[in-house]
């Protein structure tokens, strides 16, 4: 037992143990190989559709917000009926019920989110200002439930879906740069890359891989 992590009694506090990521182990996935290859297959599939569609889409200010948005809330559950037509456990591909969480897990999501969303309306205040300007506080918080669909469904095909996979496939370390790797320079944010915009890429870069940390 640590002194510098625990206290007397064997328990962790909370706040470090979130910090440190004292989270539960994932479980090996138990789905056959030929549903693994289905996975890879449809995070391919819906990644070729959702970028055709957003190519296309209203690319300006305010209306790409609720565009993008809508999109994730599709695709999430286009995503979720899929998966359950190939029979494969939620739980193997990163659904945990909430009952299964540990405090430490839930906290940690409960102190993320609104870092997560000061750091959405920071990087994106100049349209907000207008938004918030003509419809007032309730369209702002569309925009976050739209939004946090649309994280759910990232994390869902490049965490979930590939990053599981190569991991049974390839073992964690591989798993964790390759899946990142697709996640950054991928259909996801590729226009960055056209825009020359390679310090975004690299924190995206970076960012993603210690969240395929914590997935893993």
């Amino acid at each position: 037992m640590n002194p510098i992590i625990h206290k007397k009694d064997g328990t962790v506090p909370l706040l470090w143990g979130s910090m440190i990521l004292y989270f539960n182990k994932k479980v090996r996935p138990l789905y056959h190989p030929d549903q693994g290859k289905d996975l890879l297959m449809m995070a391919l599939v819906f990644e070729i559709v959702r970028y055709g569609i957003s190519y296309f889409k209203d690319s300006s200010g305010y209306s790409e917000l609720i565009s993008t948005g809508v999109i994730g809330v599709v695709f999430l559950g286009l995503l979720f009926l899929v998966i359950k037509l190939v029979q494969v456990n939620l739980k193997d591909i990163g659904l945990e019920k909430l009952s299964c969480w540990n405090r430490y897990e839930i906290f940690y999501f409960l102190l993320i989110t609104p870092v997560w969303f000061f750091l959405f309306y920071y990087f994106n205040k100049a349209i907000f200002s207008v938004s918030l300007n003509e419809n007032g506080w309730e369209i702002l918080l569309v925009i976050f439930i739209l939004y946090m669909c649309w994280g759910f469904y990232q994390e869902w095909i490049y965490r979930g879906l590939l990053q599981t996979e190569l991991t049974r496939r390839y073992g964690a370390t591989t798993a964790i740069i390759l899946a990142n790797v697709i996640f950054t320079f991928g259909p996801l944010h590729f226009d960055l890359i056209y825009q020359g915009k390679f310090i975004i890429l690299g924190a995206i870069f970076l960012i993603g891989l210690f969240f395929g940390a914590i997935y893993n």
